[in-house]
């Protein structure tokens, strides 16, 4: 979508908010990866820190952090003025959870209409709503053009914009990955490096900026009619968000067969430091994978090293 100067320019630290309601409402999007974190803090969550560093970096008007934990709770309060707290509901069976989320959703139009948006026509939303699912379509047609095609694909699409076709590519034969994983920061990019670099290749990406986090096909008919597009929004991004600290987090495990197709050899799950959510549920992610399940920690060059012998070994024993 083309933006207009006059547009408040919002930033996402996480992909958890549906960019079409900030679109819908004014908003140019712009996705912020965590940054880099100069170095681990016992205690502190890399990820949460680099949010508020890469918030408090942004030449935005309005950054918007999602609460899935007390860390980034505690992160957001060193995140600068100019950051949104939007509070997800950890629970999702209840028509509380969904009035609140809905709430949020509210909270949040009217910070980026005191920037400078504006409420959308009576068929703006459900408009918006069809150019990013259009968006969302063709960034999954770049699944084989590499990883980074792929993950720009994507990053395109939830800004509004939409990708170009995807251009065919070489070196499909190596051994695919499923990769499992909260969001990739910055400094956690010698991670898709290193799966290269060990002759593997990343087949699926359903890490936090990839394609887990996308929400289900819109249901046409409820776009059809303004009063019933917000509640569809809300259900597709709301009711089956496949995150793995939501209780229950029965759709994350849902999703996960259909993203392990014949092209996946090996699903790697990618561990934060002084964070406990997906490793607290390899035993049960191990289970339900039909391939190979390596975990890789993410850190220092220590942990670098220790996630290349864990992957040549894992690869060979699928070599073998």
């Amino acid at each position: 979508m083309n933006h207009s100067p006059a547009q408040p320019v919002v930033g996402l630290l996480s992909p958890l908010v549906p960019g079409e309601w900030l679109a819908a409402h004014g908003a140019a999007l712009r996705c912020l990866p965590a940054a880099a974190s100069p170095a681990l803090v016992a205690g502190r969550c890399a990820q949460a820190v680099g949010q508020a560093v890469a918030a408090a970096a942004a030449q935005v008007d309005l950054a918007v952090m999602v609460t899935t934990c007390d860390q980034q709770r505690r992160a957001a309060e060193e995140a600068g003025e100019r950051l949104f707290l939007f509070n997800l509901p950890r629970t999702w069976r209840s028509p509380a959870a969904f009035a609140l989320y809905r709430a949020e959703l509210d909270r949040l139009a009217w910070a980026i209409m005191a920037q400078g948006g504006q409420a959308p026509q009576p068929d703006g939303l459900a408009q918006t709503m069809r150019h990013f699912e259009a968006c969302r379509q063709q960034a999954l047609a770049h699944d084989q053009a590499g990883h980074g095609a792929a993950l720009g694909a994507l990053m395109a699409a939830r800004e509004g914009r939409l990708p170009p076709p995807p251009q065919p590519v070489q070196g499909l034969a190596r051994a695919g990955v499923l990769l499992l994983a909260d969001c990739l920061g910055e400094g956690d990019r010698w991670l898709p490096e290193l799966i290269e670099e060990v002759g593997a290749r990343i087949a699926v990406d359903a890490s936090g900026w990839g394609r887990r986090t996308l929400p289900r096909r819109y249901d046409r008919r409820r776009l059809s009619d303004p009063a019933t597009a917000v509640d569809e929004l809300v259900d597709a991004w709301f009711a089956d968000l496949p995150e793995i600290g939501r209780r229950p987090n029965d759709a994350l495990f849902r999703r996960l067969p259909g993203w392990i197709g014949p092209e996946v050899a090996v699903v790697v799950v990618a561990l934060q430091p002084w964070c406990d959510t997906w490793r607290a549920e390899l035993p049960r992610l191990a289970a339900a994978c039909p391939r190979p399940l390596v975990a890789i920690e993410l850190g220092d060059a220590q942990a670098r090293a220790a996630a290349r012998t864990r992957l040549e070994a894992v690869l060979e024993r699928c070599h073998d």
